[in-house]
């Protein structure tokens, strides 16, 4: 997966944090706010759901390499499993063998993450995301109750994903980082870790002889044909 982009935005959305920062430090009429933080916080997650469509392009072109489909042109057999990731999910992940490398659970957190940003009317984090969490949220949870006197038995919601200093700690434990880490440290952490997933992918499928060159067709340079 080509980072260079992805690493370019991450360079602008530090240098507009710096930026916020240092005028409120220079100016006192300017304060870092919480609407800074939020708006900040934003640009991460926009950012994470990028990083995840980059994973999921990229395991299609790996499933259109996959040595039984070597009969087909490249790119019909990569339209074929884009529509396999689609609506035949769980196959797709049985025939690349997904769960079974060491960065599936880090992926699967960043993918209910980004389904969770971008279908909630209101980005609050949805059930499946928490749940999957829960084990990294439940000390988090209790700590919340010690500090405000709560009981066992009352339930703790959960604010906005850019508004969440909870959720955002359950991510963080769920990556090894520390509970405090911030979306620039979780966003550097998931890239990391996407691009370790997609090399332990390919590597595996090379020592199980299972990849192939794409057989792409033939271009046509009719005008009819060609892209406007």
């Amino acid at each position: 997966m080509d980072t260079s982009i992805t690493k370019e935005v991450i360079r602008v959305i530090r240098d507009e944090t710096k930026r916020r920062i240092d005028l409120a430090a220079q100016d006192p009429d300017v304060r870092w706010t919480a609407e800074d933080e939020i708006f900040i916080n934003e640009l991460w997650l926009m950012l994470l759901v990028t990083i995840h469509h980059g994973v999921e392009r990229e395991l299609v072109q790996v499933a259109a390499r996959i040595t039984r489909r070597s009969s087909i042109e490249g790119e019909q057999r990569i339209r074929d499993e884009r529509e396999n990731l689609r609506r035949r999910k769980g196959q797709f992940i049985a025939d690349l063998q997904l769960s079974t490398l060491p960065e599936w659970c880090s992926m699967e957190t960043l993918r209910l993450l980004a389904n969770s940003y971008k279908h909630d009317p209101w980005t609050e984090p949805a059930q499946d995301l928490l749940d999957y969490l829960e084990p990294h949220l439940k000390p988090i949870r209790e700590k919340i109750r010690r500090n405000f006197g709560l009981l066992d038995s009352d339930q703790i919601a959960f604010a906005s994903l850019p508004e969440s200093p909870a959720l955002q700690a359950g991510l963080a434990a769920s990556l090894g980082l520390k509970d405090n880490a911030d979306y620039s440290e979780i966003a550097d952490e998931f890239l990391v870790r996407a691009g370790r997933f997609l090399t332990e992918l390919k590597d595996q499928l090379q020592k199980q002889s299972r990849l192939s060159p794409i057989q792409w067709a033939v271009a046509s340079l009719d005008p009819k044909d060609m892209a406007h």
